[in-house]
């Protein structure tokens, strides 16, 4: 079966009606993506309304030809009026209306603002909803919301229990929280097309576990937690839609996103065996419509790469891809679908990273999605390859040891600069990806730190260069930082505890201190990883411990 590593821009097969799949099962080991359908006129300009026919029509879109500014996403749907990014005015008002029946004003923002006290204090109102008490979370009074007219099941209010759509400006709010997260949950779709659905027909719309899902990490990533509470409640509708999307074979695109970016949710909250649970199904799909649709499948299939190995690193359960079978060609920008450019040039994968020469090593030209997918591939065959025992590094290993620390080293050399990004979501993405080939150097080498002064030398290398970008990330907020920066950060207090210790021996004083000195800021920024991912402190503990 041959998938677009072998030719994204093949013509289907001639015997049968083509189709796409792409497959995760754990009994089999694979998830591919394969047998493009040929589309004529593969150019798309949304932006200037000029969509081919086969984009389908959205009757909320408006098909202008404004150019694209800060307000608007790139296909020309203005982002004010589609996610409330107004700001946080009124939102408690709005929901407390919605949940006593009241409608909301035409044309009101979403926000939290409007709810302050003249002494500049949240109002609280007189009755709230603990919507978490049988969870033990309790929320934020501030926050609540009043309930007079509704009855409740376990604290959340039946009316929002009963029904698939939230009102349109809570649904855009927390939208709007989301999205500019979503890269960190590898959630890469045409973010205008997206939007534009949410007003389809319901069976057009995105299915409800996808919005669920999306609205779970709305309130995960509200300011300071403000809608954490909610989280349950999310949580449980996201997972009763995904088993009616399964039951049903119903939007079941939606359901591959919302699997992974439940399994991202889990793996935030340090949930680790829930969230390997949930990066797990098998479907079939038709011919992908348009490149567009063709982008956003190759994206489903390394979104589930990303959980799986993020799974397999976090709880040391075996991940369930084989870098051997995989064949679906690496993350390209959007811009390659919407403009035709793609080439068979740009076809590669996995495998092609540890061949010699193969401009798979070379991320100079990689988009961050595909720079995150790389990085993770390489820590956890880093990882891997680490642990196996000195009785069975047989010349294979040998062979799979020296190509992986090649593609280290040439991918390390041609990394963009961290502040080479448009702002702070590419800066976090590009943090993620400096910190994990760095770290997967050190991992790679580890076994062999005390025998082989070629292994502690490169890792005293890259030790050194993951301390540079820790020094320029002192007024990042930690919320941006992958929870399994930990465990990158860890090798490399491994390697500086190694050269105090060395310094010391060889009466280098000033060179011990200035190694004490990178250990405590190395430190300082883990202990900030901890107060975003609780879990890291077991991590924690083991790199202060000497």
């Amino acid at each position: 079966m041959r998938g677009y590593g072998q030719g994204l821009l093949e013509e289907p097969s001639s015997n049968g009606q083509a189709h796409y799949d792409a497959l995760l099962h754990r009994d089999t080991g694979t998830l591919q993506v394969f047998n493009q359908q040929d589309h004529p006129g593969n150019t798309l300009d949304v932006a200037n309304g000029q969509a081919p026919a086969w984009l389908g029509e959205f009757p909320n879109f408006d098909a202008s030809s404004a150019p694209k500014t800060a307000n608007t996403d790139f296909s020309g749907i203005s982002l004010a009026g589609a996610v409330g990014s107004a700001g946080d005015a009124d939102l408690d008002r709005q929901l407390t209306a919605y949940l006593n029946g009241s409608s909301l004003p035409s044309g009101t923002n979403v926000g939290f603002s409007s709810m302050s006290s003249a002494s500049g204090q949240p109002t609280v109102p007189s009755q709230f909803i603990d919507i978490t008490a049988s969870y033990g979370v309790v929320p934020d009074p501030a926050l609540s919301f009043t309930l007079d007219a509704f009855p409740d099941i376990d604290g959340v209010p039946a009316r929002w229990l009963d029904q698939d759509q939230l009102p349109n400006n809570i649904r855009n709010y927390l939208i709007d929280l989301f999205l500019p997260h979503r890269h960190r949950c590898g959630f890469e779709v045409h973010i205008g097309r997206f939007l534009a659905s949410l007003d389809l027909p319901i069976n057009k719309r995105p299915h409800p576990c996808l919005m669920n899902s999306i609205y779970l990490l709305g309130c995960h990533y509200s300011p300071g937690g403000s809608l954490s509470h909610l989280e349950p409640m999310f949580l449980a509708k996201a997972r009763s839609s995904l088993a009616e999307s399964l039951e049903h074979a119903d939007r079941l695109k939606d359901f591959l996103f919302a699997s992974a970016l439940l399994a991202c949710y889990f793996y935030f909250k340090g949930r680790l065996l829930e969230g390997q649970h949930h990066n797990s199904a098998a479907v079939r799909f038709d011919p992908p419509r348009d490149p567009i649709e063709l982008y956003e499948l190759i994206n489903i299939f390394w979104l589930t790469f990303i959980t799986d190995r993020a799974g397999s690193l976090g709880t040391g359960l075996p991940h369930a891809i084989k870098d051997t079978e995989i064949t679906t060609v690496f993350p390209r920008p959007l811009k390659e679908f919407e403009e035709g450019t793609i080439t068979d040039d740009s076809n590669a994968t996995i495998m092609n990273m540890y061949e010699d020469g193969n401009h798979a090593q070379d991320a100079s030209k990689d988009s961050l999605h595909c720079l995150r997918v790389k990085s993770l591939a390489l820590l956890e065959r880093s990882s891997r390859l680490s642990m196996v025992p000195e009785g069975e590094r047989t010349s294979t290993f040998w062979r799979e040891f020296r190509a992986t620390d090649r593609a280290l080293e040439r991918i390390a050399q041609t990394l963009p600069h961290i502040h080479s990004g448009m702002g702070i979501n590419d800066t976090s993405s590009l943090i993620f990806v400096h910190t994990f080939v760095q770290g997967s150097t050190i991992q790679l080498h580890s076994p062999f730190l005390d025998t082989i002064q070629a292994s502690y030398d490169r890792s005293v290398k890259a030790a050194d260069a993951a301390m540079q970008v820790v020094h320029m990330i002192d007024n990042i907020d930690a919320k941006n930082f992958h929870m399994l920066m930990g465990l990158s950060w860890i090798c490399v207090s491994d390697i500086l505890k190694r050269e105090i210790r060395r310094k010391q021996n060889i009466s280098d004083s000033d060179g011990a201190r200035q190694s004490e000195q990178e250990l405590e800021a190395l430190l300082a920024v883990m202990k900030r990883l901890r107060q975003v991912y609780p879990i890291l402190g077991l991590w924690l503990s083991k790199a202060l411990s000497t």
